[in-house]
């Protein structure tokens, strides 16, 4: 069964769906956005063809529950105080979410006090997560918590410049294999890096950039045979 739905200037959505093979587009303008999709079975997508999952305006709240294998979420969010939680269940599937980034049309200047927190569960996903553009996410919040092997997960994030926000994270592992790519800018500003992982043979690459070296990196792990590269400018 197949399900195309497009959204267009609305400020309430729920979207509830089972099955295999169901397809979601959205296209929405407009502050206090509030949004809850689920869907339940394999081969879902959320967004693309192409990148047909935009948010743009204020105050917004998008929650997302995937559960199942091989499904995708491709997208942007724009806007101020946005609150994005997002939960996958299952393996193999693609999330990418893009937050005020220059493929953002309209509202890329604007991302403060950005609270995004994503929950995987399961093996082999991938996930990427890029936040900012040119030091623009004064005030973010990301945390992410992820059980199973073999995921990997890629964050690219740009703080504020005022010299009174920061950008923090906060990742939770639990699980073998998996990868973790961080890449924390900011001008002026404070980057919070706070990881925890148990399990073996995982790799972590993780550059911090600010303006005035206010780079702080918690990093707590627990297992054999972990490869560790940390930059700190």
């Amino acid at each position: 069964m197949n399900k195309f739905i497009a959204f267009f200037v609305m400020s309430l959505m729920t979207f509830i769906s089972y099955g295999a093979d169901n397809k979601l587009y959205i296209d929405q303008t407009g502050d206090t956005l509030s949004a809850t999709i689920v869907q339940d079975g394999g081969g879902n997508t959320i967004g693309t063809s192409v990148t047909d999952f935009t948010l743009k305006g204020d105050t917004m709240t998008f929650n997302v529950d995937q559960t199942g294998s091989t499904n995708t979420l491709t997208g942007v969010v724009a806007g101020d105080d946005s609150d994005t939680v997002i939960a996958v269940t299952g393996s193999s599937n693609d999330i990418a979410l893009n937050v005020c980034t220059s493929s953002t049309t309209a509202g890329a200047g604007n991302c403060e006090d950005v609270d995004t927190n994503i929950t995987l569960d399961g093996s082999s996903n991938d996930l990427t997560v890029d936040v900012g553009l040119v030091t623009d996410a004064g005030g973010l919040n990301l945390a992410i918590d992820v059980t199973g092997s073999t995921n990997t997960i890629d964050m690219d994030l740009d703080s504020g410049s005022d010299g009174l926000t920061n950008s923090s994270v906060d990742l939770d592992i639990t699980g073998s294999t998996n990868t973790v790519t961080l890449d924390q800018t900011g001008t002026l500003t404070s980057n919070v890096f706070k990881l925890n992982h148990t399990g073996g043979t995982s790799g972590f690459t993780i550059t911090q950039t600010g303006g005035t070296n206010n780079n702080v990196l918690d990093l707590t792990t627990t297992g054999d045979g972990h490869t560790v590269t940390v930059t700190q400018q």
